[in-house]
């Protein structure tokens, strides 16, 4: 396996961030107790190969890996026999890192959710979850009346993290100056009601307001602690970050290749300058293997359906020219807790906007390390780019967002990247007629 381009494995246990003698709210070092400091994944091995990795990106989904790690070579490769008599699911982290001209760099992680002990390949296998996982199963009740919708989203990490749960960066520290990593979005207000008697989950609520074209990207950003990074108190952390719309980009910066700097940015080269061209070209840096035409979703009339308690909310919406195109088609959408007819109306006319040229979804594999840096592909940073293929049947040029990105490590440490993709044009935010 080439130096300049390999992989390894690091496993991580949740470590206590306060104590829990200070959880009575009375007492007066409650704010360093258990209860309010929450845990943090701290390294317990390193320098672990792998057998076979993969991790898989969707677009408004937690994303998921895939590692399997070789258990005889446990000792000499830094997987104590200790750990591997403690590992369990849920009880530990993992990370995926990749080695670029000499440095490692975190690529996925996130919570151990399965394992399974291949005694015949002789590995284990890990099925792990990114830290959105944990939030699955945190719930969460609250109101508010026409607040900016960054507001709600901070509100559900902030309140699910508390009384035992996991630390989430909320902010960032830029120069000196705190960043909040989830933008207030205070041209969209919103009104919610969240019951106790519903106690609904925390990444459900998230997810009634992502796929909207009031909505916006939300990704799980993994990183080493500032200050830790290669030391015995190594800490994985994670960030909620969001984009201020629902609006895809070309990314011009490198996200995701995190060293000790924290979760700051990392302003590096130009896109065209790392890749050497802004596109998916077939033969050149990737094979496109098919297109797929989907017409199951076209829709010239769409209804979105909210409720308020017991109150039904119907909004229509109607697409004027392509009624005059085919026939009558309806798209029908029902979200819970969604009442505000604003709401409702961008909900209806994202289902338009995906209804009306019908969807093209190209699925294109990368040839090996085309990309050094795969994470880029992430679909929840709203990530387009072009692509360009003539298939003697037709040509391809245009910009396309990706929805699914599956990266496989083979065993040679090389990487491809399989990405299905949709027309950045059903992104467009366009106003439909009531």
């Amino acid at each position: 396996m080439a130096d300049e381009s390999r992989y390894e494995v690091r496993l991580y246990k949740w470590q206590q961030q306060g104590n829990p003698a200070y959880d009575d709210p009375k007492h007066a070092k409650h704010q360093e107790s258990l209860k309010i400091k929450g845990w943090k994944p701290l390294i317990a091995a390193r320098n672990i190969p792998i057998h076979s990795v993969s991790w898989t990106y969707r677009l408004d989904e937690i994303s998921q890996a895939n590692v399997s790690i070789p258990i005889d070579l446990r000792d000499e490769v830094g997987l104590p026999g200790h750990v591997l008599k403690d590992l369990e699911p849920y009880k530990y982290c993992v990370g995926i890192f990749k080695k670029l001209k000499g440095k490692w760099h975190l690529m996925w992680g996130g919570i151990i959710w399965t394992m399974r002990i291949d005694l015949t390949d002789r590995t284990l296998d890990i099925s792990a979850r990114d830290f959105f996982s944990f939030f699955e199963n945190r719930h969460w009740a609250g109101t508010g009346k026409d607040k900016p919708l960054g507001e709600l989203i901070h509100n559900v990490f902030r309140s699910t993290q508390k009384d035992w749960g996991i630390n989430v960066a909320l902010t960032t520290d830029e120069n000196g100056k705190s960043k909040q990593n989830i933008p207030a979005m205070a041209d969209r207000k919103v009104s919610w009601q969240y019951t106790y008697e519903e106690w609904k989950e925390g990444w459900e609520i998230i997810q009634d307001f992502v796929d909207s074209q009031n909505g916006f990207f939300i990704n799980c950003y993994p990183y080493i602690e500032q200050g830790t990074w290669d030391t015995k108190n190594e800490k994985l952390r994670f960030a909620p970050h969001c984009t201020e719309n629902r609006v895809p980009r070309h990314p011009t910066t490198r996200y995701c290749l995190w060293t000790d700097v924290g979760i700051r940015d990392c302003k590096i080269e130009q896109y065209a300058d790392v890749y050497g061209n802004k596109a998916l070209l077939d033969h050149i840096n990737c094979e496109v293997e098919e297109i797929y035409f989907d017409g199951t979703q076209i829709a010239n009339v769409a209804y979105a359906i909210g409720t308020n308690n017991t109150t039904t909310v119907n909004r229509r919406r109607n697409n004027k020219n392509g009624i005059k195109k085919w026939p009558v088609r309806d798209a029908v959408a029902r979200y819970h807790q969604v009442a505000g007819n604003a709401d409702l109306d961008a909900k209806a006319d994202t289902l338009l906007a995906f209804g009306d040229p019908g969807i093209r979804v190209p699925r294109i594999v990368t040839y090996p390390n085309a990309f050094e840096d795969p994470t880029r592909f992430n679909p929840n940073l709203g990530v387009k780019i072009a692509v360009k293929v003539n298939t003697g049947f037709m040509n391809v040029s245009e910009d396309f967002v990706v929805t699914q990105a599956d990266i496989r490590v083979e065993a040679d440490g090389t990487d491809r990247v399989a990405l299905s993709l949709t027309q950045a044009a059903l992104f467009r935010k366009e106003k439909f007629s009531g």
